[in-house]
């Protein structure tokens, strides 16, 4: 038959194929197609929009529609319905419908196949999506997208629920290229949860399941939400797989003690002594794993010196030499109170320079003589006189030889 309109659009090679080569609108009120020829083919080159009053498409014999993207509209009926008992494939093309509904069969044993292609229908009646299809609907590898578990029932799409719609979309099954997970690491406690999500790709692929697991329950649980449930100290691995090429994604789980602060110990202790502070660090360790919890470095006061009651003979005297006594420290080698001990040649009564077994103003006069330098004292005498005990006879020595005349020391 050839070119039909003799504009190059319609090219028939008078068998069995129609090649559409560009977008048309009917200016008459029947279908812009109409066939009853058995296995007609019609062949879309390139994006091809069709546009007719009454429908584009009337067709009463097994037709195949291929190649490119087609779209049919029609202001007053489906833009394509399928009668007499045909079939109508969609093989390998995009087929887009507007319309008050988009396929349309006649309840008389019509088929529809769509078969690696991809239908999408925007329809405004309800119900008039792909309706009376009654020899049944075949998706060949393609699916539902548009809604999602959409169904056939007596060859009319539904949703999931049974319920009526007037827009789908049925393409070929896209495959999963990956999977990521919200959290890559998470440190928790015993009895802590968290949700993990997982994101497939791509956001449109045909099957978006996927399975939770976890490398140690005795550590990390997870359900099939992906809520982590912290179990014991530890790690685990918590992965997601996907049911559609079984890629993966791992969060690492770290479960850390809830610490019971044990008693405080004392850790590099240097004690104090008489005059030096003491120092030390006081850590608390976890009652239940060990670990460290806090240190915090202390020190003791210096003890202070403790001087014996009782004086202690340092050097003993000699019949001419003095000796010497003190108080000693019990925790160090301090002493106190140093008291110079006479030499027993003498009287042995403190300040008693002249040996009449007293101290008197006699004494006092001899010590005065000595410091003015004119009498000169043995080593004896210059002892007895010697009260502070700095080893000589000096003016504080007849000072409190004085006092201790006159009562007063």
């Amino acid at each position: 038959m050839g070119d039909i309109l003799y504009d190059r659009l319609f090219v028939f090679d008078g068998d069995r194929t129609l090649t559409v080569n560009g977008s048309y609108t009917a200016r008459y009120t029947h279908a812009l197609i109409e066939s009853s020829i058995p296995g007609l083919i019609i062949k879309i080159e390139g994006n091809v929009t069709l546009t007719g009053r009454q429908g584009v498409m009337r067709l009463s014999g097994d037709t195949t529609i291929k190649g490119g993207t087609l779209t049919v509209k029609s202001d007053t009926i489906s833009p394509i319905y399928v009668l007499e008992g045909s079939a109508l494939t969609v093989n390998g093309a995009t087929l887009n419908t507007e319309g008050p509904g988009g396929l349309m069969g006649d309840s008389e044993g019509e088929c529809l196949i769509i078969d690696n292609a991809t239908v999408n229908v925007n329809a405004t009646v309800p119900g008039w999506a792909i309706f009376d299809f009654d020899g049944g609907v075949t998706l060949e590898n393609v699916k539902f997208r548009i809604p999602e578990n959409g169904q056939f029932i007596n060859g009319t799409a539904y949703d999931a629920s049974g319920s009526d719609i007037s827009a789908l979309t049925i393409g070929p099954r896209i495959s999963v290229k990956g999977v990521s997970i919200s959290e890559t690491e998470l440190a928790m406690k015993p009895g802590d949860t968290a949700i993990l999500t997982a994101q497939i790709t791509p956001l449109d692929a045909s099957n978006r399941t996927y399975e939770w697991s976890t490398t140690d329950r005795t550590v990390a649980r997870v359900d099939g939400d992906g809520i982590v449930t912290a179990i014991g100290i530890g790690s685990a691995l918590i992965t997601v797989r996907t049911n559609d090429g079984h890629y993966i994604a791992s969060c690492l789980v770290t479960v850390g003690c809830s610490h019971v602060a044990g008693e405080p110990v004392r850790e590099g202790e240097i004690a104090p002594d008489c005059v030096t502070e003491g120092e030390y660090d006081e850590v608390i360790y976890c009652s239940l794993c060990g670990e460290e919890i806090s240190r915090e470095h202390k020190t003791t006061p210096a003890l202070g010196h403790d001087f014996e009651e009782e004086f202690t003979v340092d050097v003993e005297p000699t019949e001419t030499t003095p000796g010497s006594k003190s108080r000693h420290c019990t925790r160090c080698d301090a002493v106190t109170d140093v008291t110079v001990i006479p030499p027993t040649g003498g009287s042995g009564e403190p300040g008693d320079v002249n040996g009449d077994g007293e101290l008197n103003m006699k004494d006092v006069l001899i010590m005065r003589r000595y410091i003015a330098g004119l009498d000169e004292l043995t080593d004896a005498q210059i002892a007895a006189g010697d009260f502070d005990g700095d080893g000589d006879i000096t003016m504080k020595d007849v000072l409190r030889a004085r006092r201790i005349i006159a009562g007063l020391d």
